[in-house]
């Protein structure tokens, strides 16, 4: 998906959409024993200042991962939040 800079207006552009699991899977890749159990849905702002667009988000992930200590697997609740400024261009959106 993408958001294209005329849909985010003067009051700015809030998005709440649920991540695909092909976000995960490409994100733990290469690590072993890491899975996700469940995700909440990214929300997202987006506002055009001065020839930029400034991107705000956050999303958590509860995932199972090994833990070497103990040898079982553990549960971990992962918060996730991000901002961006960068100049004016189209987003894509997975």
């Amino acid at each position: 998906m993408q958001v294209k800079i005329e849909e985010i207006q003067d009051k700015g552009l809030e998005l709440d959409e649920p991540l695909p699991r092909s976000v995960f899977e490409h994100a733990f890749d290469g690590t072993v024993g890491f899975a996700l159990k469940e995700a909440s849905k990214l929300k997202a702002s987006f506002k055009k200042l001065a020839g930029r667009v400034l991107l705000k988000g956050a999303f958590s992930a509860t995932v199972t991962a090994p833990c070497k200590r103990c040898v079982k697997d553990v549960t971990l609740s992962l918060p996730v939040r991000f901002e961006s400024s960068t100049p004016c261009a189209t987003y894509v959106r997975t």
